[in-house]
């Protein structure tokens, strides 16, 4: 077992030691489940056992530290040699006077502890000077300071002290090295000068961010390791080690020798002395990456020893480019402590950077930002925001627009000068990073000249806040006008967001989705925005029909989209002006008429394939078909509409008869029942009928197939029947999902159009199509169409379960589906708690989906989550493993789909738990790509072995067995086939 320094002030921990970590003990990680029998782990009980996924994460973040340490020696001196080099050419001034000097014998050496000696990181941007239009007293003039101290860290000292005094004229109070008692040297640095221009005077402290060749620093960003103090959260170790967390925790007084100063204590003890002197003076903390970490970590540890007589006097946290430090509980810790003592906390993103997007937000590795994001884009324009656009960076969909927008910021390096003046003229060296940032998207946002450029040519007209007004709780409440406070309540989405115009600036909460942005006051009246509480419609319709592929390139380049007749919207409040939305809603216009175009040869290939599984079937497989063809005895595929006929969905799991381990009066019964209704639902009329009938002893009720009036056809099905074999009072609706090859099926899947409703939300217009929207929406009642075969989804369900359940006062239902189909239950319910429908959602035993996709925004997942409580309806979304559909659409900034309730995720060993949601919400995510295929080979050589585990019901036929081979190429396809959702209702505990 590795050393861990007896680390036992937190009871819950996870703590990892690469040096302790062999490739063999890397390797065992990956087979076995307990983590803590590894020598390098050490970890609480509860965190004993982690699954697959955390332990890929493990295993990435020590084998990356173990490969920073074994390059600590050749990254430090590969770093020195190009810093002397850089400092070589400049204090020659350039080049080509260095090898003139050369020539003459003068060349000019540099000294690393002199005031001419620049980093790499100053390099990258020369600037010392402050930011002349901002002036004292304002926002934007602390948050240029800022900026301009946390870049001027990464300096040695004579280079601090000559720019703070001769360029700034302020006060220089000291630039230390602060010792890390775990890496045993002193690798933390900060420096505090004071500002006397400003009243009352401000004294800043600047932490130093990550050393680009200093490996220790790199590890420090990558450890995964975590503490939780109680009452506080989870935190990330390394960045308080950097700190000076003790090996007892954070107690509030410690002894300090001279040579060992930590950079909590000692600035504390500064800070004390410094306000102590001059009664008026208040302080900024400031930092760059992993030195912005350290400044809100800084704060947190002052909220921790309740040091008020600090935290009244600090006028901010302004970091840039800033890791997450801790889980969705530090968060709440932080935010109810800022807004305690009234400390403003901007944390700065810009564009594509990184940084900020570290260490993951998901359900692995718990990190979360807090607070408002004050978010840059690639033209420097600034809006308020919950959190950064691709929080987590690593989303295949958003590839190909952040190489779009690495290659413009290349261009915009060599013509920003002709615009903005010769301060904005980058360097030859940051030109150079330039191009690295085309091959890695987000290094080079990274770099501090972005960030300078951003603070000072941002208007920060979105960010006016009265001195109360410092946290993203009072920002979300309040509004100004002219000077005047108004409490406002907007609906927003990201795909429709309003833009701003000329004229009178508001700074206007979108409640919605928790983003801010500028508007001006003609704007809120345009739009009928009351001060008080005001919702008002919205809506984002594409229609593929319309697009020609020339028409979606110019959508694609340009933001104007006022002649795009494929699209309909409010455009005055549209961010389709921004690239990253139009790129996701252009991948979905051309998926839907790629789809169209082949709808038909999609057609003859299904039918063709299932006419080709119904006669092996029909006539026992191929090597009898082929016996049958000798002897001249083929039996022939049955008619389409027979009750011998099975779909392709069919031929994947051929089981039909329930699960004889299951009692009636186990919900285990009613998850297994649903399921394979769900799953029933796919086949035709006659073959439903009969496995009802005959096979589960059941009543049969109707299959129905209901009409789309945007499709023209009647392409959404479903059935009834009553359980009058083990429960007569209870009704089963099963609608049916998408079909593999059914073009207009999987373009309701993909289409990103939507609908706002009045104190409901956003929900998937291509999912309501199906259910039966009317062109007025969801009217509570229609009048019946005069074609029979015109029947609606939604009204005629809901009429039979009226007439159902009123001649049964005992009798409940109900309603159930797979992938669209699980859609389309949960929507059906949706819309019956729209119009009141109380007398039925009373009788509603339970919703059960599987593999269902997200249905709608943040809004309505609350609107929903209060109807299903108040009418205390059970929800049960079955989730299994890496299945594609739940982690569709996107939830992100962009699409901004929720799941809501709760998820009974099913592991690959058929192993459920209820989770608040399924791992890797969006699927598609780089890190996760090798577990994921990891886990499709194991799924491939467990249906070989499985028949001999449980009998041979889990036997899989050839078809399956060939699905799970396109698993391997495509992982997570497979995943959602109806096998594996058997399997899980029948093996599950």
């Amino acid at each position: 077992m590795a050393n861990f320094n007896n680390e036992d002030f937190s009871k819950e921990k996870l703590l990892l030691d690469p040096k302790e970590a062999s490739l063999k003990e890397l390797v065992l990680l990956l087979f076995f489940s307990d983590v803590r029998s590894r020598k390098f782990v050490d970890s609480s009980e509860e965190q004993r056992r982690r699954d697959f996924n955390r332990r890929w994460l493990i295993f990435i973040s020590v084998l990356v530290q173990k490969v920073l340490l074994l390059c600590k020696g050749p990254l430090a001196q590969i770093g020195q040699t190009i810093e002397n080099c850089l400092n070589l050419i400049s204090n020659n001034g350039g080049l080509y006077k260095l090898l003139l000097n050369y020539l003459k014998g003068e060349v000019v050496r540099p000294d690393e502890s002199s005031a001419a000696f620049r980093s790499v990181i100053g390099h990258c941007d020369w600037r010392v000077d402050l930011d002349k239009s901002s002036t004292p007293g304002q926002l934007k003039y602390n948050t240029s300071l800022s900026l301009m101290a946390a870049k001027l860290s990464y300096e040695n000292k004579a280079f601090i002290e000559t720019v703070v005094t001769e360029h700034w004229d302020m006060e220089f109070l000291g630039s230390y090295d602060f010792w890390n008692e775990y890496q045993e040297r002193a690798s933390t640095q900060a420096f505090l000068f004071q500002d006397k221009k400003v009243d009352p005077t401000l004294i800043v402290v600047a932490f130093k961010g990550t050393n680009p060749f200093d490996a220790d620093d790199w590890s420090t960003d990558v450890d995964l390791s975590w503490y939780e103090l109680e009452g506080i959260g989870k935190l990330h170790r390394g960045f308080m080690k950097a700190l000076g967390l003790q090996k007892n925790g954070w107690p509030n007084e410690i002894e300090q020798s001279s040579d060992h100063l930590y950079a909590y204590y000692e600035i504390r003890q500064m800070l004390r002395d410094i306000l102590h002197k001059n009664e008026n003076a208040k302080f900024i903390l400031a930092g760059h990456s992993l030195g912005g970490a350290l400044a809100i970590l800084f704060a947190a540890v002052l909220a921790l020893h309740d040091e008020a007589s600090l935290l009244e006097r600090l006028e901010g946290v302004y970091t840039f480019g800033q890791p997450r430090v801790g889980d969705g509980q530090f968060g709440e810790f932080m935010v109810d402590k800022l807004k305690k003592y009234e400390v403003r906390y901007l944390r700065h993103v810009y564009n594509n950077d990184i940084v900020p997007r570290l260490p993951y937000d998901d359900n692995f590795l718990l990190f979360k930002h807090f607070g408002p994001c004050i978010y840059y884009n690639s033209f420097y324009k600034e809006k308020v925001m919950h959190e950064e656009p691709n929080k987590n960076y690593f989303s295949l969909s958003m590839i190909v627009p952040k190489y779009f927008t690495a290659f413009w910021e290349f261009i915009r390096g060599l013509i920003i000068p002709y615009l903005r003046g010769q301060s904005y003229r980058e360097s030859w060296f940051m030109r150079l990073l330039r191009v690295t940032g085309l091959i890695i998207p987000g290094i080079s946002e990274h770099a501090i000249q972005d960030y300078d450029n951003s603070t000072r040519l941002g208007s920060f007209s979105t960010l006016s806040a009265s001195p109360g007004v410092k946290t993203i709780h009072d920002v979300n409440r309040i509004l100004f006008v002219s000077g005047r406070i108004f409490t406002v309540r907007v609906q927003f989405s990201w795909l429709s967001g309003w833009s701003a115009e000329e004229g009178p600036r508001v700074c206007l909460p979108r409640v919605g989705d928790g983003q801010f942005g500028e508007f001006t006051v003609d704007e809120l009246k345009r739009y009928e925005v009351s001060y008080g509480e005001h919702f008002y419609q919205n809506k984002l319709l594409l229609d593929p029909a319309k697009a020609s592929y020339l028409d979606l390139i110019l959508f694609l380049v340009s933001s104007n989209i006022k002649s795009r007749g494929f699209i309909e919207c409010h455009e005055e409040h549209s961010t389709l002006r921004h690239f990253n939305s139009r790129f996701i809603v252009f991948i979905s216009l051309l998926v839907q008429k790629i789809l169209l175009l082949f709808r038909k040869p999609m057609a003859i290939i299904g039918n063709a394939l299932e006419m080709w599984l119904n006669l092996l079937l029909c006539n026992g497989g191929l090597f009898k078909l082929l016996l049958n063809i000798l002897k001249g005895k083929v039996v022939k595929t049955p008619d389409r509409s027979s009750a011998e006929f099975t779909s392709v969905i069919g031929n994947l799991d051929l089981r039909v008869e329930l699960d004889k381990k299951s009692r009636p009066s186990e919900e285990k019964y009613k998850a297994s029942l649903s399921w394979m209704a769900a799953k029933l639902a796919y086949e035709n009329g006659a073959f439903v009928e009969s496995t009802v009938k005959d096979h589960w002893n059941m009543t049969f009720l109707g299959f129905f197939d209901f009409w789309n009036d945007h499709q023209n056809l009647a392409s959404t099905h479903a059935f009834m029947f009553q359980d009058t074999k083990a429960n007569p009072n209870l009704y089963v609706v099963a609608f049916r999902g998408t079909e593999p090859f059914n073009a207009y099926g999987w373009a309701t899947d993909v289409d990103l159009s939507w609908y706002k409703f009045k104190g409901i939300g956003q929900i998937h217009r291509g999912f309501m199509k199906a259910l039966g929207l009317q062109s007025n929406g969801w009217p509570k009642e229609i009048i019946e169409p005069d074609d029979p075969d015109h029947l609606y989804a939604y009204y005629e369900t809901r009429q039979m379960l009226r007439d159902i359940l009123s001649k049964n006062k005992d009798a409940k239902f109900i309603v159930t589906g797979h992938s669209l189909g699980g859609a389309l239950a949960i929507l059906f319910v949706a819309v019956l708690t729209m119009h009141g429908e109380a007398g039925l959602l009373e009788r509603l035993e339970g919703v059960y989906t599987f593999g269902q996709p997200r249905v709608g925004d943040e809004e309505f997942a609350e609107y929903m989550s209060d109807g299903l409580k108040r009418h205390k309806v059970k929800y049960l979304r079955h989730v299994y493993c890496n299945d594609i559909v739940p982690r569709l659409p996107f939830d992100n900034k962009i699409l901004f789909y929720k799941h809501f309730w709760e998820c009974k995720y099913y592991t690959s060993w058929y192993k459920e738990k209820v989770l608040a949601e399924e791992p890797n919400k969006n699927y598609f995510s780089l890190l996760l790509a090798i577990p994921k295929f990891l886990n499709a080979v194991w799924e491939l050589i467990r249906s070989f072995i499985i028949p001999c585990l449980n009998g041979p019901d889990y036997r899989e036929g050839w078809f399956m067995t060939l699905m799970r081979m396109v698993g391997l190429v495509i992982p997570g396809l497979s995943a959602h086939c109806p096998q594996d959702y058997t399997n899980a209702t029948r093996l599950g505990s």
